[in-house]
């Protein structure tokens, strides 16, 4: 007996057939008890509004970090994405340059893959702050292209890369979709292990130049193959 179009239909979307190229969008928690803060010793902390679905980061002379840590079976993403816009800013400061590289908005990826030297520190292991080896920062909004990639100018285990560079546009959302492991072999000349992948951090700095900002991200979540 032949089953009925409609109902056929109906069965392949409960269980739909395996594909090879199949993935899974993991869509992050934006809600506050899911996010931990981190501040810059010395400076004001960002004002963060986080809910439904997004976090905004009003900066006024300020800089300071929000971060997630990922539950394990996320530590293997392929693939990170996002929209972000940004409203305001004051300025493009270059990024490469300590003490100048202001910028209205960041998304982080912190792995934990050292036993050695640490992003925080053992001022930062003091504070409960989480331990980070290696670290790539996209950033929008540089004096630099879109495009570059730029040595952390306090990290030697950090790599900037620049999303959205000179004339950057205000008042409009972008989508942005990268291959993690594509990112950090570009960055470092070396293999990710993405199973170190531990933390998303976004954040907001303009403690240099005293500048303002007004920037959002939105749909932050990781592709798992």
């Amino acid at each position: 007996m032949r089953m009925p179009k409609l109902l056929v239909a109906f069965v392949i979307a409960l269980f739909p057939t395996s594909q090879g190229n199949a993935e899974e969008r993991w869509i992050l928690p934006l809600e506050e008890s899911s996010w931990r803060s981190i501040k810059v010793p010395g400076t004001v902390a960002n004002t963060f509004t986080i809910g439904k679905g997004k976090v905004t980061i009003q900066s006024n002379n300020s800089a300071s970090f929000r971060y997630y840590e990922l539950p394990a079976r996320l530590r293997s993403s392929a693939e990170v994405q996002w929209r972000w816009r940004v409203e305001t800013y004051s300025n493009l400061f270059p990024q490469s340059e300590r003490g100048q590289d202001d910028r209205p908005l960041a998304v982080h990826l912190w792995f934990d893959d050292s036993a050695g030297a640490s992003l925080f520190g053992v001022v930062g292991s003091a504070l409960g702050y989480p331990k980070v080896g290696h670290l790539m920062t996209y950033v929008w909004g540089a004096e630099e292209a879109s495009g570059s990639v730029l040595r952390n100018p306090y990290y030697s285990k950090g790599r900037v890369i620049v999303l959205v560079g000179q004339n950057a546009p205000t008042g409009e959302w972008r989508s942005v979709r990268r291959d993690i492991a594509r990112d950090f072999s570009a960055a470092f000349g070396t293999t990710a292990d993405l199973t170190s992948l531990r933390y998303i951090a976004v954040s907001a700095d303009n403690d240099d130049h005293g500048g303002q900002s007004v920037a959002t991200v939105a749909a932050l979540s990781l592709v798992t193959p």
